[in-house]
């Protein structure tokens, strides 16, 4: 007996990025903190500063009955922080 094929699953991840002077302010905090902790976690090209509000996995073939709500714009219209 075969076991039954499984859907490929896909990794959805959505966040909120802040903008600019959000950015800023955490690099000045992310300094400070390294310098009284050097061993510490440091914000670089790769790893950025945002929040994340889901993370979950779907299978691809639901993928495309799930996109438009994720779509840029679509979870959050607007924030004022």
């Amino acid at each position: 007996m075969n076991a039954p094929a499984q859907d490929k699953l896909v990794a959805i991840d959505v966040l909120l990025e802040p903008d600019q002077r959000m950015l800023t302010a955490a690099d000045e905090w992310n300094k400070c903190l390294r310098d009284q902790m050097p061993e510490g976690f440091s914000l670089d090209e790769t790893h950025h500063p945002h929040i994340t509000l889901l993370q979950q996995y779907v299978t691809e073939k639901d993928l495309d009955a799930v996109a438009p709500s994720f779509q840029e714009g679509r979870v959050c219209v607007s924030a004022i922080v």
